[in-house]
């Protein structure tokens, strides 16, 4: 029993530690900083599933749903006056032939406030409730082997009972948002930059499913996001970056997405409601490289990615990563900026 646990605790340190990853984290940056919603949309929602190394293993299965409403100003015009943004983010992990789950539930809040004449500057937090479990029936045991083969019908005098940790959780983040002016619809805005930084398990609390002498690290987060649009063009590009530090280990993911728009639908009162085709291509340091595709049609988009393994485990996984499929709904702003670019 004593290998159990001391695998246990190995297997748990690795998966929470690493926490549950997407690769479209821009489809839903509030998982990663609190402080990431509330500025282009007034309400949005979506869900994230993503099914990795499955072609040689019992991999990791995650899933996230979000929603967040903004109570902007209701007085046209009153973009200057601060206001308050919440949400809701529910994740969802399982991995291992152990089943080792993980679940979370948090309410992230925030709040913006337009700094000088492009700029809004948010500042968010977010509380939490987590819990793992390991079922320890669904393991294999080296008293199993009869000398020829496993059978599975010998006692293997282990206890099949589940291991469960809950644990409170807590975090902090801000973010800077530049716009810049539409020339063709006067109360449209296009964004042009975003970098958002942000503190994850502030608290830093016990995650061992043994003990409660580990504790989990802090997970360090930035990102940002530059569009950068063609003068008579459909088509504009938008380089990411992001950086994930915690306890000694790092994520460095880089990319870039086109995005065309196919068909206009804009109104006279300056609300678009168009159609886009956006394709990217992301390379995580050491790890792999994404492929992403998604359409957004007027206030839906729909995403799918594949990770292409390009690590030490390409031996074992061939090259294949995982299929992750996002789904979201939102609705803009459509009178909060006007007079962008006049302060």
């Amino acid at each position: 029993m004593r290998k159990l646990l001391i695998i246990s605790s190995f297997i748990a340190h690795s998966l929470l530690a690493q926490d549950i990853h997407f690769s479209q984290y821009f489809v839903a940056p509030q998982l990663i900083n609190p402080a990431s919603f509330g500025v282009f949309n007034t309400f949005e929602a979506g869900a994230q599933y993503k099914g990795q190394w499955n072609s040689f293993t019992n991999g990791y299965k995650s899933a996230a749903a979000f929603a967040n409403k903004s109570f902007k100003p209701k007085k046209r015009g009153s973009s200057k006056k601060a206001y308050l943004s919440a949400g809701l983010n529910a994740i969802y992990d399982q991995a291992g032939n152990g089943q080792l789950t993980h679940f979370k539930a948090e309410l992230p809040l925030n709040v913006t406030k337009r700094v000088g004449a492009v700029g809004f500057f948010t500042g968010g937090l977010s509380v939490g409730f987590g819990q793992l479990t390991l079922k320890n029936n669904n393991f294999t045991w080296g008293n199993q082997f009869n000398g020829y083969e496993y059978n599975a019908s010998i006692n293997s005098h282990e206890t099949s009972s589940a291991l469960t940790r809950s644990y409170f959780d807590c975090g902090a983040g801000i973010a800077y948002t530049t716009f810049k002016k539409e020339k063709n619809v006067t109360e449209m805005t296009s964004p042009k930059n975003t970098f958002g930084l942000s503190v994850a398990h502030l608290n830093m609390p016990a995650y061992s499913l043994t003990g409660s002498g580990d504790r989990l690290k802090m997970r360090i987060n930035f990102y940002e996001y530059h569009h950068i649009y063609f003068r008579n063009s459909n088509l504009s590009i938008t380089p990411t970056l992001l950086v994930q530090y915690q306890g000694g280990a790092y994520e460095i993911v880089a990319g870039n997405y086109f995005r065309m728009r196919l068909q206009d639908d804009a109104r006279y009162t300056g609300y678009h409601k168009s159609k886009y085709l956006s394709i990217g291509f992301f390379y995580r340091l050491k790890d792999a490289c994404a492929m992403n595709i998604s359409m957004e049609l007027k206030n839906y988009s729909l995403g799918i990615n594949y990770d292409f393994n390009l690590s030490q485990l390409t031996p074992a996984s061939k090259t294949q990563g995982g299929l992750e499929i996002s789904l979201k709904v939102n609705d803009a702003f459509r009178h909060l900026y006007k007079g962008i670019g006049k302060y």
